[in-house]
């Protein structure tokens, strides 16, 4: 599981759909910082620091973002979630025995 990232800073949508239910943490609920998608000046300063000193294999990583920021979405199997990429997301690690399966579809 990849810790909070955006996937790019151009414009490109997704959709999950839970295929388990994801009644807790325990099950590596996708997670989302709200409004996220909107600072951009944030997502450039990340992009050039993880670039030129810090990450340069993982660009996209948000290490200027800490995980408190994040909202855990719990579903049940069938439920959506509509996800602008420009904005930090990830999931979280499954704990032992227990699963989250996704459907994703990506709209550019």
């Amino acid at each position: 599981i990849r810790g909070l990232h955006i996937d790019s800073p151009k414009e490109e949508y997704k959709i999950f759909m839970y295929l388990t239910s994801v009644s807790s943490l325990d099950y590596g609920a996708f997670r989302y910082v709200p409004y996220s998608h909107k600072y951009s000046l944030l997502m450039i300063l990340n992009l050039i620091i993880n670039k030129y000193k810090m990450n340069p294999e993982n660009i996209t990583n948000s290490s200027l973002c800490d995980d408190i920021n994040a909202v855990n979405i719990l579903g049940n199997s069938g439920d959506i979630i509509i996800s602008d990429q420009r904005g930090i997301h990830g999931g979280n690690n499954q704990s032992k025995g227990k699963k989250r399966l996704m459907l994703m579809n990506s709209y550019f």
